[in-house]
């Protein structure tokens, strides 16, 4: 009887290739979805940073009368209880307490409310525990440092004062006068200032801040009037979030204490009195 020899049980060189290849045809399907799937977890990250520091806003305002506002000139609140120091600002210097908490940042423009607000909100804020909820989802968390201030030309302007990614609406530092028809008659010292919640006459529509870094996006969109054209996480004065293009919010009219700077969000006609959607 002639003997009979068992076949293995392998794949053969053929079938490991179509095996492979089909492995190669299910990432190929799955990574696009599982990227897309992360893009919209952070989306909704940004909406709820945005949520929060709005809710903090609003802390700030129970206390303080106001939404966070520095005087140009004015040194910031040491934080212990205790009285500034009795020490002059050049003038126009707009000065806030940063982290490491010893150190103290200053510009020149009283339109860096925008990326200050920070130093405003700390005292009841504190930097360790709100940090992750003010940067872009996407982006590293990890607190800045005295290294990023001191080091690096030019880093004290732009590392120190981007280590937020959420910006602050300019129409929360300035009278809404400055916004109307004939503001370029009425410009003075006192057109600036901070704004009360009773101010905001259409809360549900007017964006107090946004999300302008978008890290969570994979590549960048394109630019148009300063702003990413692209769908951003922005809180209102009602304290609610969503999602919405900067680009398609109402047109700004031009800041003649500012360049004549049109973005919009910052510049709505009428400030706090108007609508951005």
């Amino acid at each position: 009887m002639p003997h009979q020899t068992k076949q293995p049980n392998a794949f053969t060189l053929v079938e490991l290739l179509v095996a492979i290849a089909v492995i190669g045809v299910l990432i190929g399907i799955t990574l696009p979805a599982l990227g897309a799937a992360r893009i919209e977890a952070r989306k909704t990250q940004s909406i709820a940073n945005a949520r929060t520091i709005a809710g903090v806003f609003h802390q700030y305002a129970d206390t303080k009368g106001h939404y966070p506002y520095q005087r140009v000139g004015e040194l910031p609140d040491p934080g212990d209880g205790s009285a500034p120091p009795q020490v002059a600002l050049p003038p126009g210097v707009l000065a806030v307490r940063w982290w490491p908490n010893n150190i103290v940042i200053a510009q020149a423009s009283h339109w860096a409310h925008e990326r200050l607000w920070p130093g405003m909100v700390s005292s009841i804020a504190p930097w360790p525990d709100h940090y992750p909820t003010w940067v872009s989802p996407g982006r590293n968390t990890d607190l800045p440092d005295l290294e990023t201030i001191q080091v690096g030309g030019g880093s004290f302007q732009t590392g120190a004062i981007n280590a937020v990614s959420y910006y602050y609406s300019h129409s929360f530092v300035a009278r809404p006068t400055l916004w109307q028809d004939g503001a370029e008659h009425a410009l003075s010292e006192t057109i600036l200032g901070p704004v009360r919640p009773a101010h905001v006459a259409h809360p549900a529509n007017k964006a107090m801040l946004y999300d302008a870094e978008l890290a969570y996006l994979r590549r960048s969109p394109r630019i148009v009037g300063g702003h990413w054209d692209a769908p951003a996480a922005i809180a209102f004065a009602d304290g609610h979030a969503a999602m919405r293009n900067p680009t398609q919010a109402t047109p700004g009219r031009p800041n003649p204490l500012n360049g004549g700077d049109t973005r919009t969000l910052h510049n709505t006609p009428g400030g706090v009195f108007g609508t951005d959607y």
